[in-house]
């Protein structure tokens, strides 16, 4: 089970698992630590008196090369603020207790967060998350997705 350590915890964030016993019905490990909210170049701090680096929606995601891919949310600069992005992270060895590379793309770079992926009724790749990043005015946003030529991660069909 991956979950997060959210800054209001720890600060930095943290993005964690958990191994559960085959039935699903209890935790057979402790917390493992994947990687911190402060680790890609593009993270900043949501605000200015303390670290409060995000990690939200944590979704994992097989690519067609067999990486495990995850995407996630987080805050990045944008001009005078902060803009909410879709950001993705893979591991090193397919697997969950892998070392977590951050892409240098971000998935989406304004404004939405909380990604899930799923196909519909076509089989095609679609990410779907909320959007703008405000409350009151968040909604649905659906996308098309799919898997980059140049690296195998995934990238939004215009």
């Amino acid at each position: 089970m991956v979950f997060c350590h959210e800054w209001t915890q720890c600060g930095y964030g943290e993005m964690c698992y958990i191994r559960l016993s085959d039935d699903l019905s209890r935790a057979v490990s402790g917390p493992q630590l994947m990687f911190r909210a402060n680790e890609p170049e593009w993270a900043v701090s949501c605000v200015s008196d303390r670290p409060g680096f995000v990690t939200d929606g944590p979704y994992m995601h097989r690519v067609s090369d067999g990486r495990l891919i995850m995407i996630w949310s987080s805050f990045r600069k944008n001009g005078d603020s902060n803009a909410y992005v879709e950001a993705m992270a893979y591991s090193d060895n397919g697997k969950i207790d892998g070392q977590w590379i951050h892409a240098e793309r971000l998935l989406m770079r304004d404004d939405g967060g909380h990604g899930m992926l799923f196909r519909d009724k076509d089989e095609k790749l679609r990410l779907v998350l909320h959007s703008p990043n405000i409350r009151a005015h968040e909604r649905a946003l659906i996308l098309n997705v799919k898997e980059s030529e140049a690296d195998g991660l995934l990238e939004i069909v215009e």
